[in-house]
């Protein structure tokens, strides 16, 4: 990668991003590790290139099955470069226990630990400090179709489970 020598187009917690001209971006990761629900946010080094290590494996394996990412090509430790495609407003959330700020969000609602069957959906609003639930009604009202995002989200949670098998290894059979 070109070292840049001009300041990001994006930047935030988690990654800079400069566009290219082509459709392209490469983004840099950035060494953090957050968790609004247990008021951790840090610099914690390594922790780029693991998280880039692991997307590039998941992109990889996602492209074997035929499923396209945005995922170019790998330009350092910790950059690769992509297609460039604006994030959505909110993310996709998969549950399958009952942990973290679901309990602290919920109190009383389910025990820390419970296992949902099956996996619940949820979908963020992605605000800081915090992501904020949003209704699904919401976001068909914004032209989202939801129960697409849903689908996709659950394909990997519907395949058995079995406490030897990795997430990687179950996006494998994805």
């Amino acid at each position: 990668m070109t070292k840049h020598t001009r300041q990001p187009d994006i930047q935030g917690r988690s990654k800079k991003l400069w566009m290219n001209g082509d459709g392209t971006c490469d983004i840099e990761l950035i060494p953090s590790l957050r968790s609004f629900t247990y008021d951790r946010d840090a610099l914690m080094p390594q922790t780029a290139a693991l998280r880039l290590d692991f997307y590039e494996a998941a992109a990889e394996r996602l492209a074997g099955k035929g499923v396209r990412t945005v995922f170019r090509e790998r330009l350092n430790a910790i950059s690769y470069r992509a297609d460039y495609v604006p994030a959505p407003p909110f993310e996709v959330i998969v549950k399958n226990v009952a942990t973290g700020s679901t309990v602290r969000k919920y109190p009383g609602l389910f025990p820390e630990g419970h296992r949902f069957t099956p996996s619940v959906v949820k979908f963020d609003y992605r605000i800081d400090p915090e992501d904020q639930p949003i209704g699904e009604d919401y976001l068909r009202a914004a032209g989202v179709d939801v129960t697409s995002f849903s689908d996709c989200a659950l394909r990997p949670a519907r395949l058995p489970a079995h406490p030897s098998v990795s997430g990687l290894d179950r996006l494998q059979a994805v």
